[in-house]
Order: C-alpha cells, then structure tokens, then sequence
C-alpha cells in the first residue's frame, strides 16, 4: 500500500487470521486509498496512502488494532447509499499525531458542512486520540467501559466529543465554528478545553467542568448548559456578544464556583430545579448578573456583579439565601427581588446601582438581626452613634442607627457602615436522633464555604435553641459552640425522654465575632401515644423516612393511611411487612399507628420552609407539618374544604370529631379534611 503508480488497480484482499477471514475491498489511486468494512487483522494506515477515503463504515473488529500513523489524512464521503459514515472501534484505535504532522479526519465532499458521522468507540473497544483534528462530521462519540483521555486535539464545524459512558477525561482541546462537547454520562472531567460555538452541555450527574475559556461569538443560547444534578462548574472563563446566557443551570445540587462570565445576556441563569450553590464567581457587564427563576432554595454566596442593568434577579424564587456578594454599577436594580417570598439577603455590598434594590413583597429580610447586621448600601445616609438591638445605646457598633429604606414596609433593619462581606454561613443544617436509646439530638451541617476552602476566616461555629419555633428566631439563645472544621454537634439528653422541643440553628463565626448564621433551622419533636389507635403526623422532614426509623421510639404493630390521590388505604403490619405496604412516612401525610404501649412519637428533622399538600376531591387525610398558628378557618380561605376532622381518643367509634372554624392547627397532628374539588393546602413556617 506505499509508492502508488498514476494508475487504477482495483484489488480484493483476502486475509486468514485467528480471528477468522475477512475481505476488504479498495482501490489503489493516485488520489489515496478507498477503505470500508471490518478490520480484522492489525492494521496502520500509512501517510504513504493518503488520503484514506472512507466510502462505507469502518468497523474495527474486537481485539485488532487501527493505528493511524501521525499526517494522515482521513475523509469521510458525503452521505450517500450508507448514509452518514462512521468508524466503529470494538477493537483499539491509535490516533496520535505529531507537531506539524496532525491526523486529520474530514470530509471529502467539495462544500463541507456536516458530511459524516462519528468515531464511536463503542463498548469493548478502546481509543488513544490526541494530535488529531476532526471538522465536517460529528466527531468522537465514547461509548465504551473504558476511561479514556481525549486531549490536544481539535475540533471544528460541527465535530465535538459526546460521552455515553462515565469516567472519562476531556482536557487541552481546541473547539471552534460549532465545535461541542456533550455529557450524555455521569462522572466525566472535562477541563483546560478553549471552546468557540456550542460550548458544553451537560446532560448526566457528577461530571465536573474546570478551567475551560468558552467564547461564545456566534453561538445560540447557551455557553455552559447544566441539566442534570450534581454537577461542579468551576474556575471557567466565559466570555459572549450579548445574545447568549453564560451559564445555564436547570438541575437540582450543582455547585457553580469561581467563573468569570462577561457580556452574557445573563450571566448565570438558574431555572427549573432547587438547591443550587453559586459561589465566588465575577460576572462583568452582562445584562442580568445572576438570576433565579420558578426555583426556590439556592445559595448565592460571594459572587461579584459589575455592571450590566440588573445585578441579581430573583424572580418567583422563593427561600434563597443571598450572602456576601458585591454588586456595583447595575444601571436598573442591584438586587430585583419579583414575585418570591422568604429570602434572606444580608452581608452584601451595593455600590452605585441605579436603584439599588426593590421588593414587591414582604415576607424577604434584609438583614441577619443584630448583631449580624444587614448589607452596605453606598447610599446610606445615617449615622452611627448608638448600638444595640434597638440602636438606642450610646457607641458606635458599625451598624447604621436608622433603618435602609428598600421599599414601603420593607426595610434593612441594620444596614452596615463599612462595606465587609463577613462570613458565609453553614450549609445543608440536618438534625437526627442519636445514642443506644434515642436520648440525644445530633445537629450536622455542612461547613461554611470560608472554612479551609476559601477565604479561611471561620474560627468555629455556634449553636442556638429555643423550646419555642421563631421564624426570626427570637428568644433563642446560645448552647454550645464547636472549632471550625467541625460538622456536628450533640445536645446531650435532648431526645427521646425530655418532653419539651428544641429547634436550632447554626452560625458561622470569624475571629472578630461576626457571625453569618444558617438559612434555616431545624428541630426535635415529641408527643406522647396512647394505647390503642392514635391519628399523628411527623411534622420535620425527615433524613431517612423509612417508617421503622421514623417510628422507631415507638411500641406499635400496625400503621395504616389513606392516599386520596388514588383512593387507596396502605397499611404496614410489623409481623406481616410487605414491599407494596406502606413503607415511608413523609411530613405530609397523616397516618394512623396501633400503639401497643404507651410511647413517645419523637423526631428529629428540618423546619419545612413552605410545604404544598395536594387536595383530591373528597376526603383527604393530611398531616400539619408547621410550627405556625393557624386555623382551620385560615385553611378555608385558600383552599376548597368543606369539613375537617381531629382526632379524638375517647370518640367512638372512629375516633374523630368535627372541627370548629376556630379550632387550631396543631403540629405532629393528623387532620382528615372534605375538599370539594382539586385542590392545594400550603404551609408555611
């Protein structure tokens, strides 16, 4: 196959291997070398052939080699009686060029747009691919067990990297004119990458996206897209024309840290699903900074916004936690805060913003109490002379005297004097029963993203209780404390056999005294059971809501409930348990339980924010998971219920009663409740 003649020799290759026989047909021209089929036998296409037409699919065979020796040129014909052309490796390919001698793999049409298909690596197969360029066609597609390292080549018009299956490594390439890497699998690294077109698209959990420069002239929509859960986006440079959003994020749990985003139409866009992290990252004169939209419970925590019209923009976004970030020079809002309720925003500095803040609710703070404060404002007018919780002692204490006015009714309490950005506070706080008999109450957390990982100004963290819930956490006071580093505390003796309930929270603390404190609180619960049938609910969410854990201070032999959404009793019989039968017990049902022995129901858990409780027509059994006052005529006003019902040890010979309108709503309680259509209760604490 070397030193080819001006001349046509058509040729048929008939080989005998251990792997059997195969025919490969081709021609030799003046113009290259027309390959298709199985490879068999170990084979190296050569520079002395090039070009390497492929004119059908190439398949190499499991167990043989493809090596591709460095300066060939490999081309793909136009879709034609084959359609789209592939190489298929169950075998090993080699593609590893040199500098100045790349392999290069393209079309052989003469107007290329996307003329062929794909390098699939498929799943016995492996691939060595670096030095290589790849344009016209698909690219490499990863659908083999193997981890493989594509890197140092490059991709252009249309060509990209697509993984199929986990584990693979992605890093030192070049992408331009449409290139893409897509992640259809979990656990990839895709890094140190230069990327003009497509960008990145996640699709799978657990992959990370470290260091890569994305320029986004030219492309559609979106840079990075993230559209699973799990995932780290960090240390990236993203960089567009206006027209597009820098990071995109539609996936519950991913964490987006320290990129830098500039000219984006939105710099980071989250949207469709909760608990996001976006942290440490600098976005620059893009039109929206950082927006949040029909999600609830992220974290934006030390970013920096500059310019562009609004800073951040939490849009029917509910329960964020917005922390220590610096926003300046918003030409519209430095913080927009539309249609969400139950925000906590503090410890951010607003310098030069158009406005710097609006609100068209009443239930978000904009402070952290005192003495935590709120945030800077740079046009904050006031003085500081006195401090104390009421600003009304003699002494500065770097809190304004008078609050920051946002909008009507909605005030910083405690704006601050100097433009510090504090600590950020402890993260995911969880609360669960402990010791041989359920005695003691362990409060954990994640710790705060200052603590070893950042800016490490966390001294250690303290821990606050009250027997009383207080969404402004009021009459709580100090229980303990623990170094930095830490991520559990036990309060000893507070569980199972102390009859009061406890609920927490946690704050970070630096060496100054500053605390940044939890977004939310969580609790201890306990009511005692009567023998024989009682009607109850779990009014904290649990960790593990397997109804032996949740029930497990409990003596019983039986608990049954009614799911009204399918019309149907499930039951679980201790003797008799049964993997269709009821198994899980969650914040919102109301359930029945036999109890055998006079027992406490105690549980340990988070404080729901809002819980939502889907209503059928007719009777539903529900559970009351909040610590806020209500009644059952409050409950009326949003929601079409005709009747409720209690529990009433003594009523025979069902053990209910009818509610008043007045009667309250009490927590752990299990409520029987007439809708007269479709319907939604919400509660909230």
């Amino acid at each position: 196959m070397r030193n080819w003649k001006p001349t046509v020799v058509t040729f048929i290759l008939v080989v005998a291997s251990s792997f059997g026989v195969f025919i490969m047909f081709g021609s030799q021209l003046a113009l290259g070398t027309i390959v298709g089929g199985n490879i068999s036998v170990d084979t190296t296409w050569v520079v002395g052939g090039n070009p390497y037409i492929v004119m059908e699919n190439v398949i190499v065979d499991p167990g043989i080699t493809l090596t591709i020796d460095p300066g060939v040129q490999v081309k793909f014909d136009p879709p034609g009686v084959h359609g789209y052309l592939n190489i298929f490796v169950e075998g090993t390919l080699i593609s590893v060029g040199q500098t100045g001698l790349l392999v290069n793999f393209t079309s052989n049409g003469g107007s290329p747009v996307n003329d062929w298909g794909q390098i699939q690596v498929n799943n016995t197969g492996t691939a060595e691919v670096r030095n290589s360029t790849f344009s016209h066609g698909y690219g490499i597609v990863l659908s083999s067990a193997s981890t493989h390292n594509i890197t140092q080549n490059s991709f252009s018009w249309y060509a990209g990297v697509e993984t199929r299956t986990p584990g693979h490594n992605i890093t030192n390439n070049m992408f331009s004119n449409n290139g893409h890497i897509d992640l259809v699998s979990s656990n990839n690294s895709v890094s140190q990458n230069d990327i003009q077109g497509e960008g990145i698209a996640v699709w799978s959990p657990g992959n990370l996206i470290i260091g890569n420069d994305v320029d986004g002239s030219g492309a559609v929509s979106r840079l990075i897209g993230v559209y699973s859960t799990g995932n780290m986006v960090s240390g990236n440079r993203v960089t567009d024309d206006g027209d597009d959003t820098g990071i995109e994020v539609s996936g519950e749990g991913n964490i987006i840290s320290e990129n830098s985003v500039s000219g984006a139409k939105q710099g980071i866009d989250v949207t469709s699903f909760d608990n996001v992290t976006v942290v440490g990252n600098v976005l620059t004169n893009c039109s929206i900074g950082i927006e949040t939209s029909l999600t609830d419970g992220h974290e934006l925590l030390r970013n920096n916004v500059t310019g562009g019209s609004f800073g951040i923009l939490l849009a029917a976004s509910n329960w964020n936690l917005v922390v220590g970030n610096e926003i300046s020079m918003a030409t519209s809002y430095g913080i927009s805060v539309r249609g969400s309720a139950g925000n906590r925003i503090y410890h951010n500095v607003l310098l030069y913003n158009g406005v710097q803040a609006e609100d068209d609710r009443t239930s978000n703070a904009w402070d952290d109490g005192y003495p935590s404060g709120g945030n800077y404002w740079s046009d904050y007018g006031g003085n500081d002379t006195k401090g104390g919780p009421l600003q009304d002692i003699p002494g500065s204490d770097g809190i304004g005297d008078t609050p920051y006015s946002i909008a009507t009714n909605r005030t910083d309490r405690y704006p601050l004097t100097e433009p510090t950005l504090g600590n950020l506070p402890p993260r995911d706080l969880d609360a669960y029963l402990s010791g041989w008999d359920y005695e003691n109450v362990t409060i954990a957390w994640n710790i705060s993203w200052n603590d070893g990982q950042r800016a490490n100004d966390v001294s250690g963290y303290e821990i606050y209780r009250a027997v009383t819930y207080d969404k402004d956490r009021i009459g709580y006071s100090l229980l303990g404390s623990t170094p930095n580093q830490t991520r559990e505390f036990v309060d000893v003796s507070s569980g199972e056999g102390d009859p009061s309930n406890y609920f927490y929270y946690v704050c970070a603390v630096n060496g100054t005294g500053n605390l940044s404190c939890s977004a939310g609180q969580v609790g201890k619960y306990t009511k005692t059971l009567l023998m024989g049938p009682n009607l109850a609910s779990i009014p904290l969410v649990q960790l593990n809501d397997d109804i032996e854990k949740v029930l497990q201070t409990v003596s019983f032999d039986m608990a049954w409930s009614y799911d009204s959404q399918i019309q149907e009793w499930t039951s679980y019989v201790k003797t008799k348990p049964y993997s269709k039968g009821l198994r899980r017990l969650n914040h919102t049902m109301g359930f029945w339980v036999n109890v055998t022995a006079a027992s406490n129901l105690t549980v340990a858990g988070k404080v729901s924010k809002e819980v939502h409780i889907r209503l059928a027509p007719g009777w539903n059994l529900i559970g009351f998971p909040s610590f806020t006052t209500i009644s059952l005529g409050d409950m009326q006003q949003d929601a079409p219920i005709l009747r409720g019902e209690a529990f009433d040890p003594v009523g025979d010979p069902y053990h209910l009663l009818h509610m008043m309108e007045s009667e309250t709503m009490l927590p752990g309680e299990g409520f029987w409740l007439l809708s007269s259509s479709e319907g939604m209760v919400t509660l909230r604490n």
